[in-house]
């Protein structure tokens, strides 16, 4: 964490001192954060790996860890959406660890199997059923989810070995949130 000054123009959004210079730590108190969608105006925007990838992809994003960067479809400035939504990870686990440097909750209860299908009109085409996630709440950290904007996120599901490298751990899944349920 950097201790810097900082204002509106530069970037730092959202830290309070709205429209006035200060300076501070560029966080909240809260661990690290990872931007893994943007959604405009309902539209899901691609995630790229570079500044030199973004300035090339229309409607993308790059976070390099400090800061998001968006390209809006023909430079439009901001503002001249309706909506902006920056989909933070949510880094959940079946056992708690820091893998890649963020902190993994260890509250993943059960993942539902995958069931990968073959297309009929297409050959080749393998899609996914999609998956059910239960998580564990036994001291209230999800009670108040419903106030986040959940439909439609990206969800990614990795599988790795304890004491693996996080970049060993492979993709098994890549999706969207379509509906959500909380019971006691």
């Amino acid at each position: 964490m950097r201790y810097s000054p900082y204002n509106y123009e530069n970037g730092a959004f959202c830290y309070a001192c709205f429209e006035q210079e200060c300076s501070g730590f560029k966080t909240n108190g809260n661990p690290r954060v990872n931007f893994i969608s943007v959604k405009v105006d309902g539209e899901n925007y691609s995630k790229v790996t570079s500044l030199a990838n973004l300035r090339l992809t229309n409607k993308s994003f790059w976070w390099d860890g400090e800061v998001i960067h968006i390209h809006f479809d023909n430079f439009d400035l901001p503002w001249t959406f309706q909506t902006i939504i920056l989909g933070a990870a949510v880094t959940l686990a079946n056992k708690a660890g820091i893998y890649d440097e963020f902190y993994y909750d260890g509250r993943l209860k059960s993942v539902s199997p995958l069931e990968a299908r073959m297309d009929p009109l297409f050959s080749g085409l393998i899609g996914y059923s999609g998956t059910a996630a239960v998580l564990t709440n036994e001291d209230g950290e999800f009670d108040n989810i419903t106030v986040f904007d959940l439909y439609g996120q990206t969800v990614n599901i990795l599988y790795g070995e304890e004491g693996a490298f996080y970049s060993d751990f492979e993709l098994m899944f890549s999706g969207f949130i379509q509906d959500f349920s909380i019971s006691y």
